[in-house]
C-alpha cells in the first residue's frame, strides 16, 4: 500500500484539528508543518509531535512531501493551490479554492491547459474614464474563446449578441462545428432560463451552473463549493477549445472596436434636437 507526506499550509486552529486525523490515517507516512510565524510554528508542533517545520510555503514546497492540505486565510487559497499544482503536489483545499471568476479559472483551466490562460471579465476590467465600447471590442477582439453566460436576459442584450455573433462569425470563418471540428470558440455556462433560449442554438451544448450560481450568494457556501466542482469538471473542455482555437489574427480588435462603437452610436434615436428655450407664461 502506497503511502505520502502531507505538508500543512498553517498552524491555526483549523489546522489542529486535522494534523492528529493526518497522523493517524494508516497510508500517511509523515506530516510536516509550515507556518511564517515562529511561536505559532513551534507550539502546534509541538502539541502534534511533529519535528518537521518551515517558514514559508516555498520552503515546504522545496521539500519532499507529496501533498499539501492548505488552511491560511482564506482569501489566499488560490494562489497558494495554484503554487503547489505548479510544484507537481496534490492539494486539499479546506474551502472552496478561488473566490473569484478569475482565480477559478486560472486554478482549474491552467492546471488543464498546462499554462496560464489571459481572463478578461468585463464588469471589473474596464477603467474609470476608458471608452467601453472600445474597451469591450479590444478584449472581445484579443480572445480566442468566450465562457458566456447564457439567461434569457444575455439573448435581450445587444451588447451580448453582438460579441456572441462575433464569435460564431469567427467559428463559421474557421470551419469549426463540423464533422472534422465539432468544438467552437464558444463555451457556453446555463445560468438560468433555459426554455427561453433561441432555438437556432440548440446545437451548441452548454453545461449548467443554475443550481450552484447565484450573483447574491456568500463567497464562502455550499453553493460556492458546488460552483468549484463544476467548474472543475469542464477545466478539460475548456483547456480544449482553448488549445484547438484558430490562431489569433490582427484584424480581430479593429473589427470589434467598429462594431462596438458603431452599435453605440445606432442603439436610440435623438429625442431632441435643438437647445431649449425657456420663456415666461
Amino acid at each position: 500500500m502506497k503511502s505520502i507526506k502531507i505538508g500543512v499550509l498553517g498552524a491555526g486552529s483549523f489546522a489542529r484539528a486535522f494534523l492528529p486525523l493526518f497522523k493517524a490515517h494508516p497510508q500517511v507516512r509523515a506530516v510536516s508543518i509550515a507556518e511564517q510565524f515562529p511561536e505559532r510554528r513551534r507550539s502546534e508542533a509541538a502539541m502534534a509531535g511533529i519535528p518537521e517545520t518551515y517558514s514559508s510555503l516555498p520552503e515546504l514546497l522545496a521539500s519532499d512531501c507529496d501533498a499539501v492540505a492548505i488552511f491560511t486565510q482564506r482569501w489566499m487559497h488560490a494562489q497558494q493551490a495554484i503554487a503547489a499544482l505548479k510544484a507537481g503536489k496534490h492539494v486539499y483545499s479546506s474551502v472552496p479554492a478561488g473566490i473569484t471568476v478569475e482565480e477559478l479559472g486560472e486554478l482549474h483551466v491552467e492546471h488543464a491547459l498546462g499554462r496560464k490562460p489571459l481572463i478578461y471579465v468585463d464588469v471589473n476590467e474596464i477603467e474609470i474614464g476608458a471608452s467601453w465600447p472600445v474597451s469591450l471590442g479590444v478584449a472581445l477582439g484579443g480572445s480566442r474563446v468566450l465562457i458566456a453566460l447564457w439567461s434569457a436576459n444575455y439573448f435581450l442584450s445587444r451588447w451580448c449578441t453582438l460579441e456572441f455573433s462575433h464569435m460564431l462569425a469567427r467559428e463559421h470563418a474557421a470551419n469549426l462545428r463540423t464533422s472534422d471540428k465539432p468544438h467552437g470558440v464558444i463555451v457556453p455556462a446555463f445560468i438560468h432560463d433555459g426554455e427561453r433560449f433561441p432555438p437556432d442554438l440548440g446545437h451548441i451544448k452548454p453545461f449548467e451552473i443554475q443550481r450552484c450560481f447565484n450573483v447574491r450568494m456568500p463567497r464562502y457556501c455550499f453553493r460556492a463549493e458546488q460552483l468549484d466542482a463544476a467548474l472543475t469538471a469542464q477545466a478539460e473542455t475548456i483547456a480544449k477549445c482553448i488549445d484547438q482555437a484558430p490562431a489569433w489574427r490582427k484584424a480581430w480588435p479593429k473589427q470589434a472596436v467598429a462594431d462596438f462603437f458603431n452599435r453605440f452610436y445606432q442603439q436610440a434615436e435623438a429625442v431632441q434636437r435643438t437647445v431649449p428655450r425657456f420663456t415666461g407664461p
